[in-house]
């Protein structure tokens, strides 16, 4: 019942259409009478309603607060529709919820003031929604397992709490484009998890706090390392280990400014403006876009082990890939979904011939040996008899123009990925 609800209160028009995609997947059509555990997008554990991804549905409507009825409910991704309405605070009767992500839609209103009551979450992602407003309830600051929290392009005010060193386990805070005032408080520093730091934008002042640069001089890899983008040219926010510095009245950015100019227009003249190529920054945007496009069931690379091949996929997009695709590439998702299958089915067997390049080579993926394209998009994966070991990972339903799969006389074992029904 609770489904069928979401279903009728967020236009479920859109899944019943006999010409919508989410229609004409095999038994998994919302409304249909298969078992609702085999909906599309609708992940169970024994025959219990664990996760909704239901990104980019083109949905509409207001989140009903029914929903807080599939008691086991863990995850709840709804980016990028065109979902109204204030955020039930019913959601906080989700005690296994982990997962919160209402990014990209038109929610107004203020955060519940019980928002804290959410003890199990680790992602909060309210960005992009505009009409958020109000202070941040001190509650929020109470929620000690949250790892990544996106509050970026509302219209938050007030100041940040004291209590944020609260957050312990943090990674990830984005409050840029927000009318937020005050400091950033040095309790920040007490966060010593933190990788991502974007305060752009902002009517924050002051300085950043010597505790939140120490962050960034801790024995850390690259990838974990402290990334700081802030209003922290010609001093309107002074800050001397931000990576970015933009201007509050332009909010052009530039990279590694920490001078306080005498001359604005002449300096910015003579820097570099900022893009997405900036080492550090291309990190994080990878990171970002990796984890939203392609892993699954919300994971984020803070909890995948380093040997784990969603990982090494990861390492060698960022630092071994001769091709250095920047993070808006439109081949980053397919170049990053073919690493991960080299890595997940022992990709030491497969080497050159003489007119194919091998997998995990600097050329084109769609040179790479048995590999198959159709304007830029790969459509099949011939690998028999390739002496390949290990599973066949579930993100090799994120290749959608895959119309074959050739993996004859090999060594995997495993599931068959569900993913690959949906292709």
């Amino acid at each position: 019942y609770i489904l069928a609800l979401l279903a009728f209160t967020l236009n479920s028009w859109a899944w019943r259409d006999q010409e919508s995609i989410y229609a004409n997947l095999e038994n998994s059509a919302w409304l249909s009478n298969e078992d609702e555990c085999s909906w599309y997008n609708v992940s169970c554990m024994e025959g219990t309603v664990i996760s909704l991804q239901l990104n980019n549905f083109s949905l509409m409507g207001s989140l009903p607060p029914e929903i807080s009825r599939l008691p086991f409910l863990a995850g709840i991704q709804v980016k990028g529709n065109l979902l109204h309405g204030t955020i039930p605070p019913e959601l906080r009767l989700l005690p296994f919820l982990t997962t919160l992500d209402l990014a990209l839609n038109n929610f107004s209103g203020e955060i519940f003031s019980s928002v804290g009551e959410m003890k199990m979450l680790e992602l909060l992602s309210l960005w992009g929604n505009g009409g958020l407003n109000g202070t941040l309830p001190l509650s929020l600051f109470e929620l000690s397992n949250l790892r990544m929290l996106y509050l970026d392009g509302n219209n938050f005010t007030g100041s940040i709490s004291q209590d944020i060193g609260q957050l312990t386990m943090l990674k990830q805070l984005t409050i840029s484009d927000n009318p937020i005032t005050g400091v950033i408080p040095s309790t920040l520093g007490l966060c010593k998890e933190l990788e991502l730091l974007r305060i752009e934008n902002t009517d924050i002042q002051g300085t950043i706090p010597e505790e939140v640069c120490q962050l960034k001089s801790s024995s850390r890899q690259v990838y974990d390392a402290l990334y700081i983008k802030a209003d922290c040219y010609s001093d309107y926010l002074k800050c001397d280990c931000c990576d970015v510095c933009c201007d509050h009245n332009t909010q052009q950015c530039f990279q590694d400014n920490r001078e306080n100019p005498e001359d604005s227009d002449a300096k910015l003249q003579d820097h570099q403006t900022y893009n997405s190529t900036n080492t550090i920054a291309r990190i994080i945007e990878i990171k970002q876009k990796i984890e939203s496009e392609v892993l699954q069931r919300g994971a984020t690379f803070y909890e995948i082990d380093f040997d784990d091949p969603r990982y090494l996929a990861l390492e060698w997009i960022l630092n071994q890939d001769e091709m250095r695709v920047p993070s808006d590439a439109p081949n980053l998702v397919q170049r990053y979904v073919l690493a991960l299958i080299a890595f997940s089915l022992d990709s030491e067997e497969w080497g050159d011939d003489e007119l194919f390049p091998s997998w995990m080579s600097g050329e084109d993926e769609c040179t790479w040996y048995n590999v198959s394209c159709f304007e830029g998009r790969v459509l099949a994966l011939q690998m028999n008899e390739y002496s390949l070991k290990g599973f066949i990972p579930p993100e090799i339903g994120r290749l959608e123009s895959l119309a074959l799969i050739q993996l004859q006389q090999n060594g995997l074992h495993g599931t068959i990925p569900q993913e690959l029904v949906e292709l």
